[in-house]
């Protein structure tokens, strides 16, 4: 995706992306909106327009990369990246 380079500071150490979870919906939706407002979707009945950084990290936002993909591959690829952040919340909780 291109948004890497749009975000050169996401590369951490030994090469990795470090992004930081944010559990707020309501920042998720305005970074998604963000993200996404310059990109036609050219069948919202088979596509989600996919963004990178995630819009539910305080990484994500107007610098994310996006792609057109698969409306079943971007909601498969989401409910994995839930199960991560949903026992990142359990843990804090306790």
């Amino acid at each position: 995706m291109k948004g890497l380079a749009k975000n050169p500071g996401l590369r951490g150490n030994n090469g990795r992306i470090l992004l930081d979870y944010d559990p707020s919906k309501s920042n998720a939706r305005k970074r998604r909106y963000q993200a996404t407002k310059n990109v036609v979707n050219p069948d919202p009945m088979q596509f989600d327009i996919d963004e990178f950084p995630y819009a539910s990290t305080l990484q994500g936002g107007a610098n994310a990369g996006t792609n057109i993909v698969r409306i079943s591959e971007n909601r498969q690829h989401s409910a994995y990246l839930g199960t991560f952040s949903g026992e990142d919340e359990r843990r804090r909780s306790v």
